[in-house]
């Protein structure tokens, strides 16, 4: 568990403490001042670590746009093949692994803001209303993690990975639950990847 993780752990296990109806008034307020404080740390390691992974991540993309660069004459797709392997693994691991975090957050907060399903009195009205909040949410979808999803995709292919229903859904995932299957499933590829 990284550094951010285990902050979140006990941040989310003080803010427990602090609601639990039979403590005393000084233990609550000393899992108050834990949870201020372990949510303070919580967001300076995520912090870290998005920094680092975003650093990371942009070496691999530049590596990758330097090769795709290079005229056929100076390398032949066995040097090709052979330099997309020289990308460190653990940064491609760790991106994606964060990628498929970040989606599926992403879908645990736009599903808490769906609008209701259609009731009879209001039935056309709530139907709009669920329509657009679906295409908001594949428009945001689209916009956030489109691109990345397809050069991670890629990158997890190159390194010979590969999942048929990532391959049906991951250019144009239709609803959250192709976006589920993209987050699900690049995590999982991720995993496959050896730890340094």
């Amino acid at each position: 568990m990284g550094s951010g993780a285990w902050v979140v752990t006990m941040t989310v296990l003080a803010a427990i403490a602090s609601l639990v109806p039979d403590i005393s008034n000084d233990v609550r307020i000393a899992a108050s001042v834990i949870l201020v404080l372990l949510g303070i740390a919580a967001v300076s390691a995520l912090r870290r670590e998005r920094e680092e992974s975003q650093r990371q991540y942009g070496d691999v993309v530049q590596r990758l746009d330097e090769l795709k660069n290079l005229p056929p004459a100076k390398a032949s797709s066995e040097d090709r093949l052979q330099a997309i392997a020289a990308i460190p693994l653990t940064s491609l691991k760790h991106k994606a692994i964060s990628l498929s975090d970040d989606i599926l957050r992403f879908l645990v907060v736009r599903q808490a803001g769906e609008p209701p399903l259609p009731r009879p009195a209001t039935w056309h009205e709530d139907a709009d209303a669920m329509t657009r909040y679906s295409g908001e949410t594949r428009n945001v979808y689209s916009q956030k993690f489109g691109s990345k999803v397809i050069a991670t995709y890629n990158m997890l292919s190159d390194a010979g990975l590969r999942d048929s229903e990532l391959d049906r859904f991951y250019e144009h995932p239709t609803n959250p639950i192709g976006m589920r299957i993209v987050a699900e499933r690049i995590g999982a590829l991720a995993e496959r990847l050896p730890d340094v």
